[in-house]
């Protein structure tokens, strides 16, 4: 039996954590040159006209992994190298709701004053929210410090010669903007946000060195950013027995999101579709069990005020899938309602089959209560 409980303590769901953005230089071996971050959909902005040398080190010492070296020992004014990407506004506003995680492993091999950095932020203006990391040594340590809020935090033993992961983690919650800085995945302190402005990414992320004025060596492994940190499974399944369809599977239903009604954004899932159909959602405040409606394959398992996603529907591609955002400020019924605390709705999915003539199917559904 699947059974999904509404509740804020639960971990992400397997694959709920997504990447928006990756670079990643590999294993001795594997691939045998580190790539170039432009390869990778990084772009570069180099105010130091090539001063700032940029190049793989394949492998790293008796370390046995590839690294993008980032070696920037230019004092002038604006001498820095940083590779960027600008996010896609939907991937910004899911990361907002539910969390987001900017990490980069790497081995920091000299600095003097403030270079190395990794930067976040939701926009360049005063209104977005901007989460700047610098990293320099500190005898033994490094510090991770951010100049626009005076936050420092030390990480013991981080000049030891071997790659370490230095993170910034944001829960859910648009109004949350308080974030927890963590060294090899412990979270060491809190990290909280300064006002954005014209010198921060416009909606992304930025990594390299940066324009302090300071010089460093920077060897970078891994940088990535993910959404999702914080999304949860919602809900109860229910009408588990879902006819199998053509791929030889019951199609299943997810809802995945935050459980309370004002938090703006949940997903719908659907898996284990035939590839290449058509289908969208539905949703209703009542439960029903009606068996091949309209000549159906499936069950049709939700009732009382109707409604269907259909300008959301998609095919299911090659893997079988349907996923939707739903805009929780007009859900597709009559009078198209926004999500309320305390109400309950449950959904399932209806998609086209041909098992073994054309016909249509259903998931299974699951019932939310939203708080």
């Amino acid at each position: 039996m699947r059974t999904l409980f509404i509740s804020i303590l639960l971990l992400a769901p397997a694959g709920a954590q997504t990447l928006v953005a990756q670079y990643q230089a590999g294993s001795a071996g594997a691939p045998p040159v580190a790539p170039n971050p432009q390869s990778q959909g990084w772009t570069l902005t180099d105010p130091s006209n090539g001063a700032v040398v940029l190049t793989d080190l394949s492998r790293d010492g008796s370390t046995g992994l590839n690294a993008w070296v980032v070696d920037d020992q230019v004092t002038s004014g604006g001498g820095r190298a940083h590779y960027g990407q600008v996010f896609a506004q939907a991937d910004l506003d899911q990361a907002t709701d539910w969390g987001w995680e900017m990490a980069a492993r790497l081995r920091l091999v000299q600095s003097s004053g403030l270079c190395v950095v990794m930067d976040f932020a939701t926009g360049s203006s005063a209104a977005n929210d901007r989460y700047l990391v610098w990293l320099e040594v500190q005898g033994a340590d490094v510090l991770a410090s951010n100049s626009l809020t005076g936050v420092s935090i030390v990480c013991p033993g981080a000049m030891n010669g071997a790659y370490h992961t230095f993170a910034v983690r944001k829960p859910s919650g648009a109004a949350n903007t308080m974030a927890e800085f963590l060294f090899d995945g412990a979270v060491v302190g809190s990290w909280p946000s300064s006002s954005s402005g014209a010198g921060a990414p416009a909606g992304g992320m930025n990594w390299g060195s940066g324009s302090s004025g300071g010089t460093a060596t920077a060897n970078w492994n891994q940088v990535t950013f993910e959404k999702g940190t914080d999304v949860i499974q919602l809900g109860t399944a229910y009408c588990l027995s879902a006819n199998v369809n053509s791929s030889g599977q019951s199609g299943q239903i997810q809802a995945i999101g935050n459980p309370f009604a004002g938090a703006g954004l949940l997903s719908l899932l659907a898996d284990q579709l035939p590839a290449n159909e058509f289908g969208y959602f539905i949703l209703g405040n009542a439960q029903s069990f009606i068996p091949s409606p309209g000549g159906s394959q499936g069950n049709l398992c939700v009732a009382g005020n109707l409604g269907r996603f259909v300008s959301q529907a998609a095919s299911t591609g090659t893997g079988g899938t349907l996923e939707i955002v739903v805009d929780t400020s007009a859900l597709p019924t009559w009078r198209r309602s926004p999500l309320f605390p305390g109400r309950t709705w449950n959904f399932q999915a209806w998609y086209t089959d041909s098992n073994p003539g054309p016909t249509s199917n259903f998931t299974d559904a699951v019932s939310v209560t939203f708080l």
